[in-house]
């Protein structure tokens, strides 16, 4: 028996329907679809925040699932997978639920 795995998600369709050349009406939706890709986070020291401030704050967030607002720089390690460079972080308030 062949075993499929279902993934589910929200998204908004966008009527794209057109009327072709031979007047024929075609019926045709899109949507932006995100997918969750994870990168690779380097603190570097040589922005506003040492590596053992960034490090910090990023540990803590992850703990508390709070969002950070970065400033980076992207680049590919030698795998050719993109990481990113962090120069400061800075937590964002949790949103209400």
């Amino acid at each position: 028996m062949l075993k499929t795995s279902l993934n589910t998600t929200v998204v908004m369709p966008i009527d794209a329907s057109y009327t072709n050349k031979n007047d024929k009406h075609v019926e045709q939706y899109k949507t932006t679809l995100l997918c969750p890709v994870e990168h690779k986070l380097v603190a570097n020291g040589a922005g506003s925040m040492t590596v053992a401030q960034i490090n910090a704050v990023l540990s803590q967030c992850a703990e508390t699932a709070t969002e950070v607002e970065i400033e980076y720089t992207a680049d590919r390690d030698r795998y050719n997978n993109m990481t990113y460079s962090i120069y400061s972080v800075k937590p964002l308030p949790k949103k209400p639920l």
